[in-house]
């Protein structure tokens, strides 16, 4: 049985690796008392003070983060993290779970939460808070240096949204659950042979250096929408066996998708391609959207590819 209370030992735990967030988690304790405390998704707070709180852990976190990655501090982080959330996950209640509090309609259909006042503490909220305290973060950082991930294994998946990255190396690396590279600024972006598991977005982020995801496997869903890849692009021999989505994204160079493997549904629609694009060898297992493509002889490539 989990103790998914406010205080439980998991936080303690979590806290030793962080010793950095035991003001912002006092802070956070306070406003569970006060009914005041409400993330509703992931690194998303549904309230007004929520958010506030949450725009103060962001850049503390972050730092910490920049720090571990830089100085080699991170496998021995994550080595604690992973003893921590792994048991958490192997629950399937917990797993299972809506990440925050409990859902509810709101306008136009969506399902939220954004209550002012939030009553007890959900199994989903816990959730919520071990991620807080789990996930890697580079978000809003600039980075001009250098930043070799090769190798490394993320239990919970790195999050860089809004990001300006100007030289990242990722080679076999392992991203978990919940990586997020939306809205980033990503300099040369080199992830050959990198596995992510689960869903992982990067729309709309611009790559302005070559993005390159030779013999990458994408686990679960891809979002590369409205992406900006300002250089060339190498997706060959990847393996996507999730869906796949790039519609809207502008390639200014080479888009190399030879040999790649897509397994679920895909979508490049009204993709632009001012340069060449080789999708010679590619395979796509399920449906292939290619419609608002203006380069026709891309899309009968595409197409071509579809068993």
């Amino acid at each position: 049985m989990i103790d998914a209370s406010p205080r439980s030992s998991v936080f303690d735990a979590l806290l030793e690796l962080n010793p950095w967030a035991r003001p912002h988690w006092d802070r956070r304790l306070e406003m569970i008392e006060a009914e005041t405390w409400n993330i509703n998704y992931p690194n998303q707070g549904g309230n007004a003070e929520t958010r506030r709180w949450l725009n103060d852990f962001f850049p503390a976190r972050a730092r910490a983060t920049e720090v571990r990655l830089t100085s080699g501090a991170h496998p021995e982080w994550n080595a604690g993290v992973y003893d921590i959330v792994v048991p958490l996950f192997s629950d399937r209640d917990f797993a299972e779970v809506h990440v925050g509090t409990p859902l509810k309609p709101v306008s136009s259909g969506w399902l939220a939460n954004n209550d002012k006042q939030v009553v007890g503490y959900s199994l989903g909220q816990f959730k919520a808070d071990v991620l807080l305290l789990a996930q890697p973060d580079l978000y809003d950082m600039t980075i001009s240096v250098p930043l070799d991930l090769s190798g490394l294994a993320f239990t919970i998946g790195l999050r860089t949204a809004g990001a300006d990255l100007s030289d990242v190396t990722a080679h076999e690396t392992q991203f978990g659950p919940y990586a997020r590279f939306s809205s980033s600024r990503l300099g040369r972006f080199d992830a050959a042979g990198a596995e992510f598991f689960d869903q992982v977005d990067f729309t709309p982020s611009t790559f302005r250096g070559d993005a390159i995801f030779a013999g990458a496997v994408f686990h679960g869903g891809l979002s590369m929408q409205a992406v900006s890849f300002d250089a060339a692009c190498d997706f060959t021999g990847a393996v996507f066996h999730g869906w796949t989505a790039f519609a809207g994204s502008v390639f200014h160079e080479v888009a190399n998708f030879r040999e790649a493997e897509f397994h679920e549904n895909s979508t490049f629609e009204a993709t632009t391609y001012h340069a060449s694009a080789n999708f010679t060898g590619a395979t796509f297992h399920r449906g292939v959207g290619t419609s608002g493509i203006q380069d026709r002889e891309v899309a009968k490539m595409i197409l071509a590819a579809k068993r």
